[in-house]
């Protein structure tokens, strides 16, 4: 913990807004000498430094103020392997950005793209692959309808969502359908790997469909991975249709990682969301607990800008029975009480 007035780089460094801390850091706490908001706040792995870590700041740029855990390790690096005989040759310590990255699909696979006369004239097959990196929001890919059927799309959300490591066209827990099990499920790590630049689509259909033919949905483990790697055909129709109405009813910034603090928040708020939705699509008797986790994920995952646009559309959150509330939305207005 700073001690504010004392200098030196020894000290942790605490959120202003009191959302976390560093390692070395004390907990939050109003009344102190750092002005925090206090109340608590989450410890994050990472030892100060005057940087950041995605979002997160992890250090002030002020050397009075003593946020440099990293400064301080290496310095006493010298003294700690001296210890030893012969003194080894000791490794620096680094400020590592976190490994774990969201769960998406590779920009670099290929869709089929309806051309301009397939619009205008359905029987006309023509069409022609594009990479998914190089779709916008309208355009029209061959995916499956709810009948399993394969017609022409349309794209309403597609998003970056940074670089990582994929198994064919798909991280390993991104949700695909599978027509020999006709279950939806993760993708696994059965094709060759790869680093890829990451990205997420959602069409108008509840999957879309790779230049290979693979079905591919629009959630991955980031969202309900803590929540199952398997669901019923049904089921997912739910989830697709109550996330798609979000999309039409607040926009497709959800499907871009620049809306997320980072991704550790992302996975730890998300499947609570997933699991509540799908209770709530199933009987909006059941809303209570959407309203709750939404609560949850709006207030720990999204960045500040996210999070006021969200909050402006959903004026009433936390109140299912009324327009305006996240159940509203999912459930086409059935939660709302007559």
């Amino acid at each position: 913990m700073n001690e504010c007035d004392n200098a030196g780089d020894n000290y942790g460094y605490r959120d202003p807004e009191a959302r976390y801390r560093t390692i070395m850091a004390g907990d939050c706490d109003t009344n102190q000498c750092d002005g925090n908001a206090g109340g608590g706040c989450s410890r994050l792995p990472f030892f100060s430094f005057p940087g950041k870590v995605n979002s997160l700041r992890m250090g002030t740029n002020d050397p009075d103020k003593g946020t440099d855990n990293v400064k301080q390790l290496n310095g006493a690096i010298g003294q700690v392997a001296a210890y030893s005989t012969p003194a080894p040759t000791p490794a620096p310590v680094v400020a590592i950005q976190p490994s774990c990255t969201p769960s998406c699909m590779s920009g670099e696979t290929g869709v089929s793209l309806a051309s301009s006369n397939i619009r205008m004239n359905p029987n006309n097959k023509s069409s022609r692959i594009v990479k998914v990196k190089e779709l916008r929001i309208g355009d029209e890919i061959q995916g499956l309808n709810e009948n399993k059927e394969v017609t022409y799309c349309t794209v309403e959300a597609v998003g970056p969502f940074g670089t990582g490591v994929v198994y064919g066209n798909f991280t390993d827990d991104h949700f695909i359908f599978n027509a020999d099990t006709d279950m939806v499920e993760v993708h696994g790590k059965n094709q060759p790997k790869s680093i890829q630049d990451k990205f997420v689509v959602l069409t108008s259909c509840p999957v879309g469909m790779d230049e290979s033919g693979t079905a591919f949905t629009a959630i991955d483990g980031d969202f309900c991975g803590a929540f199952t790697e398997t669901m019923s055909w049904s089921d997912y129709l739910l989830l697709h249709k109550g996330i798609l109405r979000i999309i039409r009813g607040t926009g497709g910034y959800w499907f871009h990682g620049s809306s997320y603090e980072d991704v550790d928040s992302l996975t730890a708020h998300a499947p609570a969301v997933c699991e509540s939705m799908l209770r709530c699509m199933k009987d909006e008797e059941k809303c209570v607990d959407f309203e709750t986790a939404s609560i949850h994920f709006i207030e720990n995952a999204l960045t500040p800008f996210a999070r006021e646009r969200t909050y402006g559309t959903f004026h009433n959150i936390g109140r299912h029975r009324h327009l305006g509330s996240a159940s509203a939305m999912v459930s086409g207005g059935a939660s709302v009480r007559k």
